[in-house]
């Protein structure tokens, strides 16, 4: 996050059920302060739809990701 430019974008994705999306959110914004950085979600992504999400079982909400911006 530190190598990036003002208005730069950073990718992040996480294929692990056992983060939420909330919990990846809160990373990242720790991630930025310690950079001194602040975030900018542009765009939120997900697995695709021949891996469909079923709510009654968790593991199957694996693959989340952002694409965001970096500013000073």
């Amino acid at each position: 996050m530190r190598l990036l430019r003002s208005g730069g974008t950073l990718l992040f994705f996480s294929c692990s059920h056992a983060f939420s999306r909330h919990l990846l959110l809160e990373v990242l914004d720790e991630a930025a302060r310690d950079a001194k950085r602040s975030l900018r979600v542009v765009t939120e992504l997900h697995q695709p739809p021949d891996h469909p999400v079923l709510p009654q079982v968790a593991e199957t909400d694996y693959l989340k990701g952002f694409a965001l911006e970096v500013s000073m």
